[in-house]
């Protein structure tokens, strides 16, 4: 609790001390309030059955009966209006601020399920399933506020009798305890929902996600879906039952405990005023005081034990802040730029995370300045995961990989970054203009002129001269409903487009041309030369005839490099390389004599 309460103190001082700072004034606002209602009113009464009814006396006192509460509740609104305010500003940088957090954080952590289940444990107690970021925080503040409120009624009621308060701290404590084993019972149950809240939205997005559309429609999968979703919705809802009937408990067992403190002191207040032992005045404080208890009561325990629930998340926040991250090396190494370099793989291994098998094995590998390598094999051999090494998206369990003789881990994260132009195979583009998913950050300095010379090279020039704003024109149309939702081959072209405007000096191509027609990928390979020119690159492909414009070519299997050398020299071996060429060449084979009868 204490260590939740210190976050989000530190949070709110670091973003906006008025986040805070309102906070308490609106609870000390509040306070005053309560107990001016509960007290005043004696006093006027008081004045009006049993003093002088002096009317100087009467009219202060009917003022401050309803200026007080009167100026607390606009005060208290304004306050609120502001810590509203207040607290999307600090949910705002905060939301900056882990952005930045999960940037730099090591991918292969980032990609797995375990984190996605970690975030949205850690979210549970930053948004207070999902009421609001920081709701956590103010039922903190919140309570100490109830609490002064709480402890001034406690102070009036013992003025009546002792008894009182000792049976209304009794029994007080008795529901928060109970309150206590229902609410840890809910969070058991909603922790077990996580995982479950995650399948229903993948099933949902699926659903309402234009990209699963055809696959849905073709194969009839509406029904199928639906029965999924029905079981999903059954099940989620028996852990929401659950939920329930301990709420249904808690209401109970507060009514219950209402009951008692009001039935007692009814009675109690009732015959001191038949017996003449108690004025109208003091009737009414006593009254007021009881109400304000049970109400302060029941508002303090669902705060503490909100907080109390939500303080086992705090766990998962941790270690979700605690994320481990890339060093980023600013005083490593700044390679020079727009020159070949000499890339080496010394015997390394990586397994990925909660994997028993390593995806490479003992991978030695020299790689020449300008040499362009091809990398082939089967599904899983390992290709893409040797690219992510050399990018640092992953780091090797064992051995070095160096660039011109320095570590990568060495380096100047950024300088190493500028290394590389990459289009992976499962490549993204963004809801931005179409110039601006080519030239990225560098979009605001770059003439439109140097976008457009890419945009022709690569064959998109006919496409962007039906786009009505031209390279200005928004990709999708999630930000903008004027913009155009590209083919697979027109995407994977916009995405070579951004790989040869950043001109690196290390290109890595991932089956760059999997959505692309033969036409235009005959294009794309003669142009190869071209978007290489002398740099040093890597050609990750399944279509081994695309190979023969590469200086060497590296066979994976389990892991392991099997094979390696030109396209020629591994169809003479007879290996696993011309193993999988001659199963290529047959159906292309097969085609061309189909095509000719």
């Amino acid at each position: 609790m204490f260590k939740g309460f210190a976050f989000f103190f530190h949070t709110s001082m670091k973003y906006d001390k008025k986040y805070f700072t309102d906070m308490v004034l609106n609870q000390l606002t509040l306070a005053c309030g309560a107990v001016a209602a509960v007290i005043l009113p004696r006093f006027l009464l008081n004045a009006i059955f049993y003093e002088d009814r002096n009317p100087r006396k009467l009219l202060i006192l009917l003022l401050l009966s309803i200026g007080i509460p009167f100026l607390t509740t606009v005060c208290s609104g304004i306050l609120e209006n502001h810590i509203f305010l207040h607290r999307i500003h600090v949910y705002n940088k905060f939301n900056q601020f882990m952005s930045e957090k999960i940037l730099k954080a090591n991918y292969v952590f980032v990609e797995q399920e375990s984190f996605i289940e970690l975030r949205k444990k850690a979210e549970k107690y930053l948004y207070g399933d999902y009421r609001g970021f920081g709701v956590v925080f103010e039922n903190m503040v919140t309570a100490f506020g109830q609490g002064a409120i709480f402890l001034a009624a406690v102070v009036i009621i013992s003025t009546m009798h002792p008894a009182f308060l000792a049976l209304f701290l009794v029994l007080a404590a008795a529901e928060s305890w109970l309150q206590g084993i229902f609410k840890k019972k809910n969070y058991e149950v909603s922790l077990r929902q996580v995982p479950l809240e995650n399948q229903m939205s993948y099933l949902n997005d699926v659903v309402a996600n234009f990209a699963y559309g055809k696959e849905l429609r073709i194969n009839a999968m509406g029904g199928w879906l639906g029965e999924k979703l029905q079981k999903q919705i059954e099940t989620m809802m028996g852990f929401y039952g659950t939920i329930a009937k301990n709420n249904d408990r808690i209401s109970l067992l507060s009514a219950s405990v209402m009951f008692i403190q009001q039935g007692s002191m009814y009675a109690y207040l009732i015959y001191q005023i038949l017996n003449g032992t108690m004025g109208i005045g003091d009737f009414t404080m006593y009254l007021a005081a009881l109400n304000t208890f049970t109400a302060t009561l029941k508002e303090l325990t669902v705060s503490l034990v909100d907080v109390r629930q939500y303080g086992a998340y705090y766990t998962y926040l941790e270690q979700y802040l605690n994320l481990s991250g890339m060093s980023e090396n600013p005083a490593g190494r700044v390679f020079d730029r727009h020159k070949p370099h000499e890339i080496r793989f010394e015997h390394v291994s990586f397994t990925y995370p909660g994997q028993s098998h390593a995806a490479l094995k003992n991978i030695s590998l020299s790689v020449r300045q300008g040499e362009k390598i091809a990398i082939v094999g089967e599904n899983g051999a390992g290709k893409t995961t040797l690219t992510k090494l050399l990018t640092r998206l992953y780091e090797a369990d064992t051995g070095s990989i160096t660039i011109d003789g320095t570590n990568i881990n060495d380096a100047n994260y950024h300088s190493l970054m500028d290394l590389f132009a990459v289009v992976y195979q499962d490549f993204q583009l963004f809801s931005f203009t179409l110039k601006e998913n080519i030239a990225l950050a560098q979009s605001g300095h770059t003439p439109d002129e140097a976008v457009e010379r890419y945009i022709e090279q690569f064959g998109l020039a006919p496409k962007v001269k039906t786009l009505k704003h031209g390279i200005h024109t928004h990709v999708f149309k999630n930000l903008d409903e004027e913009g155009f939702q590209p083919s697979g081959g027109e995407a994977q072209k916009i995405a070579l487009c951004r790989a040869a405007f950043k001109d690196a000096d290390i290109v890595i191509l991932d089956e760059p041309t999997a959505a692309l027609d033969p036409k235009a990928e005959d294009e794309i390979y003669r142009q190869f030369d071209a978007i290489a020119g002398g740099r040093t690159a890597f050609y990750i492909t399944h279509r081994l005839a695309s190979t023969r414009f590469c200086d060497r070519i590296l066979v994976l299997k389990d892991g392991e490099i099997c094979e390696t050398g030109s396209h020629d020299e591994l169809i003479a071996r007879g290996g696993v390389y011309a193993g999988l060429y001659r199963l290529q060449a047959k159906y292309y084979e097969t085609a061309d004599a189909t095509a000719s009868l």
